[in-house]
């Protein structure tokens, strides 16, 4: 394993997503009838996808096997799974949310904020050349 390929924004969404996979065995719920942990209910989802984009995240940096390509869509695809995350627990909320439920809910806005700001990163920093500008607008006659 190569951690040094990962960024600083990649470093902090691992982070968050091995702090979702944790929170999931935590109690999500706790009534005077019933004691829930997350894989019990919903938690049994976010760790489905925690895992998913852990394995994405480490694949697409090259940290694990070879990076097959430039690793565009990856963060976009992270983006998409730290919403989702997040999405989770706000529906879940209640009056007796316990601290699992509230860990997955700040470390996935910790992971959404992460994930967004290496996006922000990936599309930005590509370099356009002149000739990926002419297969994007078509020839324009002056060449």
């Amino acid at each position: 394993m190569r951690l040094g390929r990962l960024s600083i924004a990649q470093r902090i969404e691992a982070v968050a997503i091995i702090v979702v996979v944790v929170a999931a065995f935590l109690t999500w719920a706790d009534s005077p009838d019933l004691i829930m942990t997350g894989v019990q209910g919903d938690g049994i989802i976010t760790l489905f996808v925690a895992n998913t984009s852990l394995i994405v995240l480490l694949m697409s940096s090259g940290v694990v096997g070879t990076r097959s390509g430039k690793g565009k869509v990856a963060p976009f695809v992270l983006l998409g799974f730290a919403a989702f995350v997040v999405f989770i627990p706000v529906l879940n909320l209640t009056e007796f949310s316990q601290i699992g439920l509230h860990l997955t809910l700040g470390a996935g806005i910790v992971w959404l904020l992460a994930a967004a700001w290496q996006a922000f990163r990936t599309f930005w920093t590509t370099p356009l050349s002149l000739q990926s500008l002419r297969t994007l607008h078509g020839p324009t006659g002056q060449d």
